[in-house]
C-alpha cells in the first residue's frame, strides 16, 4: 500500500518513469504475496503513468493479463478500477468495442457499489466513445468533474475539467470552454497539483496563441511548462503549438528545441494521440527543413490520425493548415 502511495504521489508530481517504477513494485509485491485484486489495482494505476510516456501497448497488455486473472471473481472495487483503466487505453488504442464493454462493466460494479472515483472516471471515458452523439457526451462529461469535486478526488478531477473542455470545444462553445479552463488551472494550482497544473497550463498557452496573445503565451509557458521531453495530451501539443509560433516568429532555434522534446524518439505509434502528435512534430520539422512535398505528405498523415480517431474538428485544423502550405 505504501508503494501505492508513492507511486500516486509521483504522478501528481509529474514524474511519470517514478509512479510506473513504484507502482511496477507494488504490483510484484502484491503478486508475489498471491494478491491478485491488490495486483490488478496496482496494475490499473500503473497504466496511467504508462500511457503518459506514450507506452499505451505495455498498458494494454498489462491491465488485460490481470483482468483475464480476475475473470472468474466477484466484481468489486478492484475490478471496477481495473476495468475503467482498461477501458481508457484500449480507446486510446482504437480498440473502441473492447473499451466500451469494459466502461459499461466498471460503471456497473462502481454504481452498484457507490465507488466515486471509479465513477467519475468511468463518465469521464464512456463519452469519449459516443463521438456520433455530442450532446449526450457532453451530459456525461459535466457529470464526471461534479462527482469527482463533491468526493475529493483530485486526479479524476483534472481529467474530466480536461474532456469536458474538449467536448465543449467541439460544439463550438469556445468561451464556455476557456471558462472551464482557468477554472481547473486555477483549482490544480490551489491544491498544489503539479500534472494537473502543468496540463491546464499547457492548454491556456495553446489558448493564448491561438487568440493571437503569443507574447503572453511563451511567458506562461516559462513560468507553468516543465520543458521536459512530453509524449502525450497537453504538455506534448503545447510545446508543438508553441514550436510553430517560434517558426513564424523566425525563431528557429527555440522551434528546433520545442520540437526536440515531443515525443523523442518515437516514429510511430499505435496510440492514435501519439500518433497526431508525432505527425504534427515531424510535419514542422520538414518546414524547418525546407521540404513542402514531405510537409504536405505529413498533413494527410495527420488528417487521416485524426478521422481515425475520429476527431473532425482536429482533421479540419490540420487539414486548413495543409492548405496555407500548398498556395
Amino acid at each position: 500500500v505504501l508503494l501505492e502511495r508513492a507511486g500516486a504521489l509521483a504522478l501528481q508530481g509529474n514524474e511519470h518513469a517514478l509512479a510506473v517504477e513504484r507502482f511496477e513494485a507494488a504490483r510484484t509485491t502484491f503478486e508475489t504475496a498471491g494478491e491478485t485484486h491488490a495486483a490488478a489495482r496496482a496494475a490499473a494505476r500503473q497504466s496511467v503513468p504508462l500511457w503518459h510516456l506514450g507506452r499505451s501497448e505495455e498498458a494494454a497488455e498489462l491491465v488485460e493479463k490481470a483482468f483475464a486473472v480476475l475473470a472468474t471473481d466477484e466484481p468489486d472495487a478492484d475490478i471496477a478500477t481495473l476495468a475503467e483503466a482498461a477501458a481508457r487505453v484500449h480507446f486510446f488504442l482504437g480498440d473502441r468495442e473492447v473499451a466500451l464493454e469494459r466502461v459499461e462493466l466498471a460503471l456497473e460494479i462502481a454504481e452498484a457499489e457507490g465507488i466515486t472515483e471509479v465513477i467519475s472516471q468511468a463518465l469521464n471515458t464512456k463519452p469519449l466513445l459516443l463521438k456520433r452523439r455530442p450532446h449526450e457526451a457532453l451530459a456525461l462529461h459535466r457529470d464526471a468533474p461534479a462527482v469527482a469535486l463533491e468526493n475529493g478526488h483530485l486526479l479524476p478531477a483534472g481529467r474530466a475539467y480536461n474532456n469536458l473542455a474538449i467536448a465543449l470545444s467541439s460544439l463550438d462553445r469556445v468561451e464556455e470552454a476557456e471558462r472551464v479552463e482557468l477554472e481547473a488551472l486555477e483549482f490544480a494550482r490551489s491544491r498544489g497539483n503539479v500534472v494537473s497544473a502543468i496540463w491546464f497550463g499547457a492548454i491556456w498557452c495553446v489558448r493564448l496563441v491561438e487568440n493571437g496573445s503569443w507574447d503572453e503565451a511563451f511567458a506562461l509557458a516559462d513560468e507553468i511548462l516543465p520543458y521536459e521531453e512530453a509524449t502525450q495530451g497537453n504538455v506534448a501539443q503545447a510545446y508543438g503549438v508553441l514550436a510553430e509560433a517560434a517558426l513564424e516568429r523566425g525563431a528557429e532555434d527555440e522551434a528546433r528545441r520545442l520540437l526536440g522534446l515531443v515525443a523523442p524518439g518515437i516514429a510511430a505509434s499505435p496510440d492514435l494521440q501519439v500518433a497526431a502528435i508525432v505527425a504534427e512534430r515531424d510535419r514542422l520539422l520538414a518546414r524547418l527543413a525546407g521540404d513542402v512535398d514531405l510537409e504536405l505528405e505529413l498533413v494527410d498523415t495527420g488528417g487521416r490520425v485524426y478521422l481515425e480517431q475520429p476527431d473532425e474538428q482536429g482533421a479540419a485544423e490540420i487539414l486548413a493548415k495543409g492548405f496555407d502550405v500548398a498556395r
